[in-house]
C-alpha cells in the first residue's frame, strides 16, 4: 500500500499502563517503554525487545524499574515470549551480558542479535555461554549498506550507523530497522551519523511507522532536519533522556528537564517521550 494512504488510516495512542502484560490486539503496534533506550515492540503476535536488558546502566539516564528488573531478565511477564532481542551496541546502558544470558537461560526460543563487539563481551564474559551460542548472532554491514535477516515472521534490516569516528577502536553501533506485523520501526542508537552518511540507506521509502531516537536528535536543530528529511517516520520517540535531576548541561540550552520537553514538542508535535512503562500505541483504521 502506498505510504501516503497507509499513513492516512493510521492513529496513534499513549497510554500509561506500568508495564501491564497486555498484548496487541490485531493491526495495533503497541512500543512500550524499558529504560533509557529501551524499547518492547509488540506486533502481529511478534515481541521485539531492543536495547532493553542492562543493569547498571550509566547515570543519569533512565534504568528499568528495579522492581521490574528481576522479572524481565526471568523472562516473566510482561516480558515473556519475547522472540527476538537488539542491542544496538555494547554500552553499559544498552547492553549486559549477564542480563542477556540471563534471559536467553529463561527463554528457550529467543534470539539475541547485537554487533561483533557486544557479542564477543558475551562469549568472554559469560561461562554458560555455550548453552546460549546457538542463539547468538552477530553482524556488522559495510557502511551506507543494509544486511537483511528473517526471523519468524521478523524482518530485521542492519544498519552500520557508526558511534562516532574517534577513539583507538571506535564503538561498533547497529541501526535497526524492524519490520513486525504491518509496521516498520527504526532503532537508531547512539548513532552520530551525518547526512550523508544516513541518506545512503534510503530510510524513506520504508514508510517508516516509528523512529526511536536519542532526543538529542530532535532537540538540535540540524539533526532534527536531518532526521525528518531522511527518515520521515509517523511518530518518533524520544529517548535516552535523561532524569529530571540531571545537571543542566545535559539538557544543553534548555538547562533543565521540563524546559527541553518543551522545546521538542512545540519543534516536534509527532514526538513522543515516555517513561519506563508508558505504552505509545499505533492502529490501523478499518476504513481510509
Amino acid at each position: 500500500m502506498a505510504g501516503g494512504l497507509r499513513r492516512a488510516w493510521a492513529v496513534a495512542l499513549t497510554v500509561l499502563l506500568g508495564f501491564a502484560g497486555v498484548s496487541a490486539i490485531a493491526g495495533e503496534l503497541r512500543v512500550t517503554a524499558v529504560g533509557n533506550a529501551g524499547v518492547l515492540l509488540e506486533a502481529g503476535g511478534r515481541r521485539v525487545l531492543i536495547d532493553g536488558l542492562y543493569r547498571a546502566g550509566v547515570s543519569p539516564y533512565l534504568r528499568v524499574p528495579a522492581h521490574k528488573q528481576k522479572a524481565l531478565e526471568a523472562a516473566r511477564e510482561p516480558f515473556d515470549a519475547i522472540d527476538l532481542i537488539l542491542a544496538t551496541h555494547h554500552h553499559a546502558d544498552h547492553f549486559d551480558a549477564g542480563a542477556v544470558a540471563a534471559y536467553l537461560g529463561s527463554s528457550p526460543k529467543t534470539v539475541f542479535f547485537s554487533t561483533p563487539q557486544a557479542v564477543d563481551r558475551l562469549k568472554r564474559t559469560v561461562e554458560e555461554f555455550e548453552s546460549i551460542a546457538d542463539r547468538v548472532r552477530s553482524r556488522l554491514p559495510a557502511e551506507g549498506r543494509r544486511s537483511i535477516s528473517d526471523m519468524d515472521g521478523i524482518r530485521l534490516h542492519l544498519l552500520n550507523l557508526h558511534h562516532g569516528r574517534g577513539g583507538e577502536t571506535p564503538v561498533q553501533n547497529l541501526g535497526f530497522l524492524v519490520e513486525i506485523g504491518d509496521f516498520r520501526v527504526l532503532h537508531v542508537g547512539d548513532t552520530e551519523v551525518d547526512r550523508t552518511e544516513l541518506e545512503a540507506h534510503d530510510l524513506a521509502q520504508f514508510d517508516i511507522d516509528v523512529a526511536v531516537v536519542g532526543y538529542w536528535n530532535l532537540q538540535d536543530r540540524e539533526r532534527r532536519s536531518l532526521y525528518r528529511e531522511t527518515v520521515r517516520p509517523e511518530t518518533f520517540l524520544a529517548v535516552h533522556v535523561p532524569g529530571s535531576e540531571a545537571p543542566p548541561e545535559y539538557f544543553g540550552s534548555a538547562r533543565d528537564a521540563a524546559t527541553m520537553r518543551s522545546r521538542v514538542r512545540q519543534a516536534v508535535p509527532e514526538a513522543v517521550f515516555l517513561a519506563p512503562g508508558e505504552v505509545h500505541r499505533l492502529r490501523r483504521s478499518s476504513e481510509p
